[in-house]
């Protein structure tokens, strides 16, 4: 039967007093997620002592993210990042979120994309080159470098230095994954001066001050160069009509640091773990790639002719997904059978939605077949969301995608890469899980045949 009031949603087991579910999210936080379906389209999971409310169908994500978007705010978890992160497009709600996104949207348009893809192509031939075949390199790492020193040369005109790249570069991961503690864990937990508590302060204590440093040396420089910084420090002025305070552009501008580049290094990571996995599916990838690209540099309109490339990375974005989404009602609303109060949190996990077998068979395979032009058509509303839906939807979801394309394409086109570790423990952050570590041996294809 279905649930008509809060009493009626079944709990998760194994609630403790105080932490409610906090505890059993910690430890194994996907397991947790991933057996939420079996229990209903509707469960309260306690995180401290407030309860929280999943969807597990995707009809009623769609509704929470789309029909009802309007009367959500962000939520929980987003309100305890805001204390760490600031008040960014990312965080911030209501008329704020309205202004800063209509403010950042045309840096998105496009015709900027355009050039941000020949920014994006030179950024990842120059990585690519750097290599040497036999080197075992930390491939996560070199990702966060790629994805970092991207977002700086096309939305910073390359304003920051290369020291300042490299510290950001180090911060991202530790203040990600800091971040999903402190907006899971009681507020007193995170007060304790305990070491992971203090290098994550450090942490962000350093991001501000290194983004004060790019603020800084951009108005340095003195002219305008279009880029969105330019566009934050014109809305930022004294006199700018409506315009933003400095620590509302200091903190659109670690937003965009850490958007632009945690969840697309994280992916470009995994997507060539997967390579290694499935053999089948790299024969067919750099079959396409050797056809489309051959020999000459992958150039912004490639990503387009690059259709099963498309969905592989369709593939691993499935995999390797966002753990947790969550809402707050704004007014009362009969969402999945419920109805739910003002203020009552709800949340779905894309993680576990992406791993439906009801919707994805054989969910656990990675097989980029399955996006074909029929199979995509089937899929319900809401079962596929890696940049989210609705208004609050990825403003830079064009840009990632772009730049997953062509890194991939580039560096499949030159290399092939062997795991040189056991596979890797899956980190939980504030974006996709990552990586514990992902060491990777150099296979120059121009040199060597690969692997049968």
């Amino acid at each position: 039967m279905t649930a008509r009031t809060l009493a009626d949603v079944p709990t998760v087991p194994g609630r403790a007093p105080l932490v409610g579910h906090a505890l059993a999210m910690w430890r194994d936080p996907l397991r947790v997620l991933c057996s939420l379906g079996a229990a209903g389209p509707v469960v309260r999971v306690d995180l401290g002592i407030r309860p929280a409310y999943f969807l597990t169908e995707p009809g009623d994500v769609h509704d929470l993210l789309v029909t009802h978007g309007d009367s959500m705010a962000k939520g929980r978890l987003f309100e305890r990042a805001r204390d760490f992160v600031g008040n960014g497009l990312a965080t911030s709600d209501g008329r704020l979120h309205r202004r800063m996104r209509g403010l950042m949207q045309p840096a998105f348009g496009h015709a900027r994309l355009t050039g941000y893809a020949e920014i994006m192509a030179d950024t990842v031939l120059r990585a690519a080159s750097s290599w040497r075949h036999g080197d075992t390199i930390e491939f996560d790492r070199e990702m966060y470098a790629l994805t970092v020193t991207t977002v700086s040369r096309a939305m910073f005109s390359s304003t920051a230095t290369a020291p300042v790249v490299a510290e950001v570069q180090e911060l991202l991961p530790l203040v990600a994954d800091g971040l999903y503690a402190r907006t899971l864990l009681p507020k007193p937990l995170t007060r304790v001066p305990l070491p992971a508590n203090r290098r994550f302060d450090a942490a962000v204590a350093r991001l501000r001050e290194l983004v004060r440093v790019v603020i800084a040396d951009h108005e340095a420089v003195g002219a305008d160069r279009n880029d969105l910084l330019s566009i934050l420090l014109r809305s930022a002025e004294p006199l700018a009509p409506g315009g933003m305070s400095r620590t509302q552009l200091r903190d659109e501008v670690i937003t965009i640091m850490m958007s632009g580049t945690e969840t697309t290094a994280i992916t470009l990571a995994w997507a060539f773990h997967e390579l290694a996995r499935w053999p089948d599916v790299a024969a067919r990838l750099h079959a396409e790639v050797d056809t489309v690209i051959g020999e000459r540099p992958v150039c912004r309109d490639d990503v387009d002719r690059l259709p099963y490339t498309n969905r592989f990375l369709n593939e691993v974005m499935r995999l390797h997904a966002v753990p947790v989404i969550m809402r707050r009602a704004t007014a009362p609303l009969h969402l999945a059978g419920v109805t739910f109060p003002k203020d009552t949190d709800l949340c779905y996990s894309p993680y576990a939605v992406h791993r439906d077998a009801r919707f994805f068979p054989r969910p656990e395979r990675l097989d980029p077949d399955r996006w074909s032009e029929e199979s995509d058509a089937r899929l319900p509303r809401g079962a596929f969301t890696p940049f989210g839906a609705g208004r609050r939807k990825c403003i830079g979801s064009s840009f990632a995608w772009k730049e997953l394309v062509i890194a991939v394409a580039a560096i499949a086109a030159r290399w092939y890469l062997e795991p040189a570790g056991p596979t890797p423990r899956e980190v939980m952050s504030a974006s996709i899980p990552r990586p514990h570590a992902l060491p990777m041996r150099l296979v120059d294809r121009r040199d060597t045949a690969l692997p049968a």
